[in-house]
Formats: structure tokens, sequence, C-alpha cells
């Protein structure tokens, strides 16, 4: 009943020559790309303002600046994530773009982080 339910709601799995034609625009491979570093930028932001409001009302005028720095932070993120997608449009994982651009010590320690990740 699951698996009817699932083919129900998501559709029938892809077969591999079918996967080549299934491209995003874009705009929508930056929105996938970039909710990451968006969720990340609001709780830096949150986090910010916390510790403002602990020093008191004066500190909170900093506020503003940090924002600025945090929007700045945002968009060379965003032109980065552009670049990538420019760069590999067949696709490009962190290992690939960290061994083609940074070496295969790099790709593979940005690999291994990963994993890290994920178990945690």
């Amino acid at each position: 009943m699951v698996t009817k339910l699932k083919r129900f709601l998501i559709g029938r799995p892809m077969k591999s020559h079918e996967l080549a034609n299934e491209k995003l625009s874009k705009l929508k491979a930056l929105a996938i790309l970039s909710s990451d570093a968006l969720s990340s930028v609001a709780y830096g932001t949150e986090q910010i303002l916390l510790v403002l409001i602990t020093v008191g009302a004066v500190a909170l005028w900093y506020s503003i600046p940090i924002s600025f720095a945090v929007l700045g932070l945002l968009a060379i993120l965003i032109l980065s994530y552009r670049q990538t997608i420019y760069a590999y449009p067949m696709g490009g994982g962190a290992y690939i773009v960290a061994k083609d651009n940074l070496g295969t010590t790099v790709g593979l320690v940005r690999r291994y982080r990963s994993r890290l990740c994920r178990i945690r």
C-alpha cells in the first residue's frame, strides 16, 4: 500500500535514458542550490541579534552594518553557485568541483567531510 501511495504522489521511477532529458532551468537550480545558504543566513542573523540584545539597546545599531555584510556574503554565494552551474552544466557535486579546482586531496577531504555530516 505504501508503494502504491508513493507511486501515486511521486510517479514512477525514471529510467536512466530518460534522466538525460531532465534538466532544471537556471532559476530553479539556483533556488534549489541556495536554499541551504538561505537557511544558514537566516539562522546566523538571528544569532547575531540575540548577542547584540544581550549587550544592550545601543549595540542593536550594529545590526544594520552586519545585515549588509550578510547580504554581501549571500550575493557572493549566489554568484559562485551561478558560476558552478555554468561551469558544470551536466552536474557537478562538491567532490568534482573541489577536485577540479583545488586538487584531488582537497576533493577527497570535502567528500569525507560530507559523509561525516550525513552520519551526525
